[in-house]
């Protein structure tokens, strides 16, 4: 395991016959069951015990997260450092994170059916967070695409659960990870509703100060619209573009002498250019900076976010989400003003 975190050398180093790789990793998946089994049994009896303090109880219930947590972390590193040694390992990761989350969701569930005065606040943050920092973990060595459309909905259903609580550092990683999960199919999530939309302005206009956030939020915005069906691109129009309009319809009647700046309007006015671009079309003003736009390319590539390198392996057909290839419409994007 240490080997697994730390080493820098390549896989390859390793004597195939000097360790099992398949029934290790099949160890640390049973522990990661068993360790979630085994945490909503410990908090079904301490909430039984009435000779143990709240604080006692909370900090045994912190334990046993970091465990699963730290399990949950190591499989996708595990995966990438031994990929030359595991010929499946991307089924195997698909696999995996699909059995992870369910457990996790479900252990949510029962946790939140047996919350007791001692745990009231606790929403398993640490185990979920931890779910995310691996699936960006994932995404070095398999493409958004591979992942299935329920992995999608289920990590989705994590960042709703985290979104109410997080903090700055957390809001970083919830958009890091929706950037990659918005990816596995873009026009599925925009096809019934707007609600991630709803999920990157809850979380952008938190502190739209904060510029950072708004560089994320923004990307999620495009990677979420690229190339999507106009009618999905109308749900989305139908929250996305009002919210917006009605922060700046705000300001217009908050000042006589003219829109006095804030950093929400900065941001509104942000989010509607995003939308006024449409589904498929490049904006004009990127066109003076070409240049620039090259070394984004090479760096968006790898989809680096705050310091991570996570390649999306893009199609040759450039589909949606391939972050670092503008596209240039032949057919320009029309908004009918009525």
């Amino acid at each position: 395991l240490l080997y697994c975190c730390f080493s820098s050398e390549q896989s390859s180093s390793i004597d195939q016959n000097s360790l099992n790789l398949d029934s290790f990793f099949q160890f640390i998946v049973n522990s990661i069951n068993s360790n979630i089994e085994s945490l909503l049994n410990s908090q079904n009896e301490l909430k039984q015990d009435n000779n143990t303090d709240d604080d006692t109880k909370n900090e045994l219930i912190s334990s046993k997260q970091l465990l699963i947590s730290r399990l949950i972390i190591i499989i996708p590193k595990f995966l990438d450092k031994f990929q030359d040694l595991l010929p499946t390992y991307k089924e195997i990761a698909i696999n995996t994170l699909n059995n992870i989350l369910i457990n996790s969701l479900e252990l949510s569930r029962g946790f939140e059916i047996n919350k007791s005065d001692y745990d009231a606040d606790n929403n398993l943050g640490i185990i979920k967070s931890s779910i995310l920092i691996s699936f960006t973990y994932y995404n070095y060595f398999t493409r958004a695409k591979s992942f299935t459309k329920e992995i999608q909905c289920n990590l989705l259903l994590i960042i709703s659960s985290l979104n109410s609580s997080s903090q700055e550092d957390t809001d970083m990683l919830i958009l890091e990870a929706l950037s990659i999960i918005i990816c596995i199919d873009n026009q599925f999530a925009t096809n019934a509703n707007a609600d991630i939309v709803k999920l990157i302005y809850s979380i952008a206009f938190k502190d739209p100060s904060n510029i950072s956030t708004n560089q994320l939020a923004r990307e999620c915005l495009q990677d979420l619209l690229r190339d999507i069906p106009l009618n999905n691109y109308y749900i989305q129009c139908e929250f996305g573009i009002k919210a917006v309009v009605e922060i700046i319809d705000n300001s217009l009647s908050k000042s006589n002498d003219g829109i006095s700046y804030t950093h929400e309007l900065d941001l509104s006015l942000d989010f509607l250019n995003v939308f006024l671009l449409g589904p498929n079309q490049k904006d004009p003003l990127d066109e003076d900076d070409d240049d620039e736009d090259e070394e984004d390319d090479e760096e968006k590539d790898g989809h680096s976010h705050a310091g991570h390198n996570h390649d999306h392996d893009h199609d040759d057909d450039h589909s949606a989400c391939d972050h670092g290839h503008k596209k240039d419409s032949k057919t320009p994007f029309v908004i009918n003003v009525d």
